[in-house]
């Protein structure tokens, strides 16, 4: 049996060590699938190959770089290849300070084609510290350089595997509640947003040139509201924050902690395994 494709990307909060407790956290059953935060998409990629049934996807994100990545490797994988590769073998020719001077030319860029946005994009993603993505009020990508040793700017064989399951996906830009506004009853949404900060060291809330803070997360909660009255099935992930808690439990949402590993943090001290909470309203439903 040949491996399954796996996200591209590194990711803040990916979920790739919780994956598998998410999937059996799904509803029994469900028609579409929505993930409108879809970052480097974990539990979709999960999903769309593990989960029977001949069902819609639609991913979407705020990030419009992030998404136009998706899909170029979708329409256009030939040509991304082709730059990538470029990148790669430039990169890796280089020694310590013109590897540092190629990272921050790249960074310094504003491509034009949705291919080059794309290069530029997972390039960046592999080479700057610790995979973050983070932007300032000018939406300019400000994370420093990694200086990993031999970093591997792309896995060619992933990347197939990743376009053909994009065939059948439907993408959008806009923001969550607008994504979401698509999902009907017995639908699902997935909603992983930044997590509401457990300490001000925490915080990681500089994901787009707009800061996520507690009007957006209570916004959010807003949105859920909506889907629950439309029979939408919704699962959130978040961080175990007591107003997280107290926000959810009183609107009658199940929370589920759950333990996952944390390894793209820039304090070595906080990573390791953290709580986060999983919360569903599939009860308020069936």
């Amino acid at each position: 049996m040949s491996e399954l494709a796996k996200p591209f990307l590194k990711w803040a909060g990916g979920k790739s060590s919780i994956a598998p407790i998410l999937i059996d956290n799904l509803p029994n059953q469900f028609n579409n699938y929505f993930e409108p935060m879809v970052g480097a998409g974990a539990l979709f990629l999960n999903v769309i190959q593990n989960v029977d049934g001949h069902r819609k996807f639609f991913i979407g994100d705020i990030n419009k770089d992030l998404i136009s990545t998706y899909k170029v490797i979708k329409n256009n994988l030939s040509a991304l290849k082709i730059y990538l590769s470029k990148y790669e073998n430039k990169y890796l020719a280089y020694k310590n300070e013109d590897r540092e001077k190629f990272f921050y030319s790249i960074r310094s860029q504003e491509p034009k084609t949705v291919v080059e946005i794309a290069a530029r994009f997972i390039f960046l993603n592999k080479t700057c510290f610790n995979g973050l993505y983070r932007v300032n009020r000018k939406g300019h990508f400000n994370v420093p350089h990694g200086k990993y040793v031999s970093p591997k700017i792309f896995d060619e064989n992933n990347l197939n595997k990743i376009a053909i399951l994009l065939k059948k996906v439907h993408f959008n830009t806009a923001d969550v509640k607008t994504n979401s506004q698509l999902a009907q009853s017995n639908d699902f949404v997935y909603l992983d947003p930044p997590f509401y900060p457990i300490s001000k060291t925490a915080s990681f809330t500089s994901y787009t040139s707009k800061k996520f803070g507690e009007g957006e997360q209570l916004k959010l909660k807003l949105v859920i509201d909506e889907l629950t009255k439309k029979q939408v099935y919704v699962m959130l992930s978040n961080s175990d924050h007591p107003w997280i808690i107290g926000a959810y439990q009183a609107s009658g949402y199940k929370l589920q902690i759950v333990k996952a590993r944390r390894s793209l943090s820039s304090n070595v001290s906080s990573r390791g395994k953290v709580n986060e909470l999983v919360i569903t309203n599939y009860h308020l439903i069936d």
